[in-house]
């Protein structure tokens, strides 16, 4: 799994293949580029346009399951000139797969003599997903390193192709990547950038200040989507490891914590000067963005080995998808069933919401002998409701004195919801689901997209509880009357 420590050499040498494959997509004149991926798959692409290509809106990423969320990106294309990028690494991840169903059977309906040449695959060799591109005629895409886990994919095919559709320059990525990992070799400690960083993390870490709270300048603040990652993933097991938090505006400092400020130069960060630890790192120009990349993931391995962590697995992903599927399973053979009524052990209900799996008055006890509350969201993905949990967010805080992470699902299984079963067990969290005001169909018998989607947050909830974390389950079926009715319950 340590091929990523050459990835950025072996990108430069393959520039002229990229480009070949560039420039055959390029022949079809679309008009827009789609994205399709979970966790490593697009975390890197989704950094790379923020930072490097924010203007570049035909190029659309998409990594949720909700039916409303693919509506409305559908809303958007001329499907006829749409590329379609499946984006997985084992070939098999289920939110790329089952939006690669929806998007086929879209173009078929359009009556387009040849769909499939609406969609290419980045894949490593040998999946189902590279047969499935052979068998039905997809543009030609690049394959990725079986070598290379996905959350240390940002450097190699995952990650540049998606860039280089961009337009953005990614020889200037790969050669600051490459300058990096030179730097990375050195023996003498105090030369090595990704060593020294990796020691302030694993020591720390090791000492009891395992909450590594993120300040960023403007410019880059997208990079800690991908750390977040990265850190949680790699090394949220065993009940250790370190919890990222970039969401930093409101976070309390405690003696748990350890702060980072990574600042674009000539931009003003909010430097915290407490007495807490903090390490401070500055790029010269938004290019900097593989090299630094590339010293995390180096930083992140040695603290993997400080903690005595393996930094290339996720033991407890899988936990979740194995309770999803079972769900499916069940809904599947029995479709009349409403898929909430799986959880059939209700505290409360009323006209606002449904609490389920415990008592709410049990499970907010039990947060002052807790570090940090994570509000974990498969709502609809609108301003209004970002502004409902945010509002959530802040009186969690200040009731509970305790830091409050907004997670969204099903993305975070692919990242901080390893961290959340396998690491320390210092968390509560409120899995939030809610009313859905479209729905799709998907080729699961009798099942929506929105069934679906569902029962990820489902599965989630039940491994969590199976991992002995305190999670309670909250459904609104109004939400205006649901979230003002929760937060009179927490208060009182």
């Amino acid at each position: 799994m340590l091929d990523w420590l050459n990835s950025p050499e072996e990108q430069l040498s393959k520039l002229n293949y990229l480009e070949k494959i560039k420039n055959n997509i390029n022949k079809y004149n679309f008009k827009h580029i789609v994205l399709m991926g979970m966790g490593g798959s697009s975390n890197g692409p989704r950094v790379f346009q923020a930072i490097l290509a924010p203007h570049s809106h035909n190029f659309h990423i998409i990594d949720t399951i909700h039916p409303t969320a693919i509506k409305k990106l559908e809303d958007k294309l001329d499907l006829a000139q749409t590329l379609f990028i499946v984006a997985s690494k084992s070939g098999s991840t289920l939110e790329p797969h089952l939006l690669y169903e929806y998007f086929f059977g879209k173009l078929k309906a359009l009556g387009l003599s040849e769909p499939a040449r609406h969609f290419m695959a980045i894949t490593d060799p040998t999946t189902l997903l590279e047969q499935e591109s052979q068998e039905q005629g997809f543009l030609p895409g690049p394959f990725g390193n079986p070598l290379i886990g996905g959350r240390y994919s940002a450097l190699s095919a995952f990650g540049i192709m998606p860039a280089l559709l961009m337009n953005i320059d990614v020889e200037l990525i790969l050669t600051n990547a490459k300058l990096m990992a030179q730097r990375c070799r050195e023996t003498q400690l105090d030369h090595n950038p990704g060593a020294r960083l990796g020691i302030f993390l694993g020591t720390h870490a090791q000492a009891g200040r395992n909450e590594l709270v993120f300040y960023f300048s403007p410019s880059v603040k997208a990079l800690g989507w991908w750390l977040e990652q990265l850190i949680a993933e790699s090394l949220g097991k065993n009940n250790s490891g370190i919890l990222p938090i970039i969401d930093s505006d409101t976070h309390i400092l405690s003696e748990k914590s350890i702060i980072c400020h990574i600042n674009l130069a000539g931009e003003n960060i909010n430097n915290i000067n407490t007495n807490i630890p903090s390490f401070s790192i500055e790029l010269e120009n938004i290019y900097e963005l593989g090299a630094e990349m590339f010293r995390w993931q180096i930083a992140v391995s040695i603290a993997g080995i400080i903690l005595e962590l393996n930094p290339f697995d996720q033991p407890d992903v899988e936990k979740s998808k194995i309770q999803a599927r079972a769900i499916l399973d069940q809904m599947i053979k029995n479709p009349a069933q409403d898929v909430l009524a799986i959880n059939n052990i209700i505290s409360k209900n009323s006209p606002g919401l449904v609490i389920y799996n415990q008592d709410i008055n049990n499970f907010t006890a039990k947060i002052i002998h807790k570090n940090y509350i994570a509000l974990l969201s498969y709502l609809e993905d609108t301003e209004t409701n970002k502004a409902y949990e945010e509002k959530l967010k802040s009186d969690l805080s200040k009731h509970f004195n305790k830091p409050v992470l907004i997670q969204q699902g099903p993305r975070y299984l692919h990242s901080t919801g390893q961290f959340f079963k396998g690491g320390f067990n210092e968390g509560c969290f409120f899995l939030v689901t809610g009313p859905y005001s479209t729905e799709l169909p998907s080729n699961y018998p009798a099942l929506g997209i929105k069934d679906i989607h569902l029962s990820q947050a489902l599965g989630d909830a039940r491994a969590m509880a199976e991992d002995g974390r305190h999670i309670l389950h909250i459904h609104f079926k109004d939400l205006t009357v649901g979230f003002q009715e929760l937060l009179s319950l927490i208060k009182h």
